[in-house]
């Protein structure tokens, strides 16, 4: 028979490039701007478990948050002298429990015990009522069943999914279903039996029993070993790896024996004093044995380390009386069901539950995890069982960097001039927020002017010379001046008189020399240059400056540049295109725009990969937008 239960597949998406990503902005396309608050955008599913961290230089990592189901995360990014910025972000994304069988009323009486035979997927149930019945998972029906005439308090398939070993008071049975005849005592205490467990591993059989005696078998069900703890015992477990055995008592103690050793090897009480006896109904290792949890009747789930001998973990998950617990094996979730008639599951190294508690509609009072947690099995006290597909998990890592920029300003103030004088001012690069910029190589630099010709030049004092034009550009050496970098002084000529009327010049763009793969972002602005005159309104001003905007988009499909440019007159616009890296710059086009919306295409084949600026000219304003192409 084709196994029914199969391990949870673990899906990875390690992605470097957004292609798959929770993260889904800031995109790779986006950029970091120093002071500016960054929204990072997640993807969560059903339940997302997210750790998030960030490194300056791609060694140093520095946490940012550990959150559960969050879909958004506000972060102000460090002011530094750096590139770029990289970041690290790890999801653990689950989906919900499906209910996908309930059996019938075939047991009238509270469920005892569950098993399960991973090699032919069948169940094993038993109950106060005294049967024991094995169902088909496959077809989700009874198969057989067996009255034993007494309630039964444990049963367990032994190395065989029609061999049953169970306990009834205080005896311990052995019922062969093809076999009826076969039914036997095979051993037996002197107090009620209520806690079984076999390990098919090493051929083992161990019991405990109210008197306090822990007792194991061999494969062929003889005595081979025996414990004295004079408590109580409800529950028993085997390690995964066959060599240990945890005991759950009414004291509420749980106990670690080495097999191998013969001793006692670890204590562990989940009392919260003297005075109160937290009952331990259910003890389960985890799938490496380092950890042992156990299950109170105080609604907590306590787990241990067994190499430490300390509490590790207190999980609330129940009002009151736990009957089952169990971990995963993929992943670090413990599963735990109670008399409140609910299950839970917590992921425990945050302690943060996976889901609401799913609600049952009786008392439950017994637990079975199978497939390392793909699926479990409930037992309630109307005696009905039901069988849950357990989550589906995938586990999301994304490694991103992006450009990290500084903002300046730049900053002057209006001047007056007069006809046929020289007029001095300084163009003023304020940093902001003063991040030291300890990699700034002070080096030649420049600044690109757009001036008004017809009225005005700039005077260069190291030639003695004056350039007229709509452009100049003006070298300099940055000097600094506290938080502010100042270029040296421009001097701008009055050409002749010109009555009442006023113009401006701009700075097209200022380029660094010697600051090494930082982009800068430049806030420019105009400058007024005035005679003595009337003033002009800011209404007038706004009534006369045209109105313009351009978007730009690479199509990489026909490896073109898409322009739509938005214009309320006819105004004549240029478009360059500049690698922020190197410093070239590239004519793309000049022509006349009328009014509306104009699309231009232009073709990109021969432009290199990479990140480029695109910006518009015109006589009175000038725009720039980022554009990435890629080849």
């Amino acid at each position: 028979m084709v196994r029914f239960f199969t391990q949870i597949i673990i899906v990875f998406f390690v992605s470097l490039n957004f292609i798959y990503t929770q993260v889904v902005y800031p995109t790779l396309d986006d950029s970091l701007i120093a002071g500016r608050k960054v929204d990072f955008h997640f993807k969560t599913k059903t339940l997302s478990i997210q750790y998030f961290e960030y490194s300056l230089d791609n060694r140093n990592w520095v946490e940012l948050g550990r959150f559960f189901n969050r879909t958004t995360f506000s972060w102000f990014p460090p002011l530094a002298d750096i590139d770029s910025i990289f970041f690290n972000y790890e999801s653990l994304n689950f989906t919900y429990p499906i209910l996908v069988w309930k059996t019938p009323n075939v047991h009238t009486t509270e469920i005892t015990s569950i098993d399960y035979f991973d090699d032919e997927g069948v169940v094993l149930s038993s109950s106060s009522d005294g049967r024991i019945c094995i169902w088909s998972t496959e077809k989700q029906e009874l198969i057989d069943s067996y009255s034993s005439g007494k309630p039964v308090l444990f049963a367990k398939f032994l190395f065989s999914s029609r061999k049953v070993i169970f306990s009834a008071d205080s005896s311990i049975y052995l019922y062969d279903f093809e076999k009826p005849n076969s039914f036997r005592r095979v051993s037996g205490s002197s107090a009620l039996i209520r806690a079984i467990d076999v390990c098919p591993k090493n051929k083992l059989t161990a019991f405990g029993s109210f008197s306090g005696d822990v007792v194991l078998l061999d494969s062929n069900l003889n005595e081979i070993k025996k414990f004295s703890l004079e408590r109580k015992i409800y529950s028993i477990k085997f390690s995964k790896s066959g060599y240990l055995l945890a005991v759950g008592d009414y004291d509420g103690i749980v106990t670690i024996f080495d097999i191998n050793l013969d001793e006692k090897v670890a204590e562990f009480v989940t009392n919260r004093d003297n005075s109160y006896k937290n009952v331990v109904w259910s003890v389960a290792f985890s799938p490496e044995d380092t950890l042992v949890i156990a299950g109170g009747i105080d609604g907590k789930s306590r787990i241990y380390n067994l190499k430490t001998k300390e509490l590790e973990y207190s999980i609330p998950s129940h009002s009151f009386h736990i009957r089952g617990v169990d971990f995963c094996d993929v992943v670090p979730v413990v599963i735990s069901v109670s008399l409140d008639s609910t299950i839970s599951q917590v992921f425990y190294p945050l302690n943060i539950s996976l889901h609401i508690p799913l609600k049952e509609e009786s008392a439950i009072s017994f637990l079975k995890v199978i497939g390392g947690g793909a699926y479990f099995l409930v037992g309630m006290r109307n005696g009905k069982i039901s069988l849950y597909k357990n989550f589906e998990f995938e586990y999301i890592k994304q490694k991103f960097s992006l450009p990290y920029f500084i903002p300046i300003s730049v900053l002057y103030p209006s001047i007056q001039s007069y006809a046929g004088r020289v007029v001095s001012f300084p163009i003023i690069l304020k940093n902001i927020y003063e991040v030291p910029l300890n990699r700034f190589f002070n080096d030649t630099s420049y600044a690109v002017l757009q001036l008004p010709a017809e009225h005005f030049g700039v005077y260069h004092d190291e030639n003695k010379a004056l350039k007229f034009g709509w452009e100049d550009t003006i070298y300099s050496k940055l000097r600094s001046v506290v938080n502010v970098d100042t270029f040296a002084i421009v001097y701008v000529y009055t050409l002749h008189p010109w009555g009442d009327r006023k113009a401006t010049f701009k700075i097209n763009h200022i380029d660094f020399r010697g600051k090494k793969n930082i982009l800068w972002i430049f806030d420019t602005a105009t400058v007024e240059i005035v005679e003595v005159c009337k003033p002009l309104t800011n209404l007038m001003k706004f009534e006369l400056m045209p109105k313009v905007n351009f978007f730009a988009d690479y199509n990489n499909n026909e490896g073109k540049i898409e322009l739509r440019v938005e214009n309320d007159k006819t105004i004549f616009c240029k478009f360059l295109l500049i690698n922020p890296i190197s410093g070239h710059v590239k004519v793309l086009l000049e022509k006349e725009c009328y009014p509306s919306e104009t699309l231009i295409t232009l073709d990109a084949r021969n432009i290199a990969s990479g990140l480029y600026i695109i910006v518009l000219e015109t006589s009175f304003t000038s725009l720039a937008k980022k554009l990435i192409i890629y080849q």
